[in-house]
C-alpha cells in the first residue's frame, strides 16, 4: 500500500499546524540528512514524488522516528 507523502509528513510532525508546512519540513529533513538521501535514492525515491512505497516510509521512519 502507498503512502501519501504529505500524509507521513503530517504523522511525523503532528506539532506544525498546516499539511504543506509538515511536508516542506520532511523534505528539507531528507534534503540536510546524506544518509537518509542515499538509502531513499536506493528504494526509488525521487523529488516530487507525492506517494511513498512501503520500503520508503520504513527508511524515513527508522532515520527520523
Amino acid at each position: 500500500m502507498m503512502t501519501r507523502f504529505a500524509d507521513l509528513a503530517e504523522s511525523l510532525f503532528a506539532d506544525t499546524p498546516k499539511r504543506r508546512s509538515a511536508s516542506q519540513r520532511l523534505s528539507r529533513w531528507i534534503r540536510a540528512d546524506p544518509e537518509l538521501r542515499e538509502r531513499l535514492h536506493r528504494a526509488g525515491f525521487r523529488k516530487g514524488d507525492r506517494l511513498l512505497t512501503p520500503r520508503q516510509v520504513n527508511i524515513i521512519r527508522e532515520l527520523i522516528g
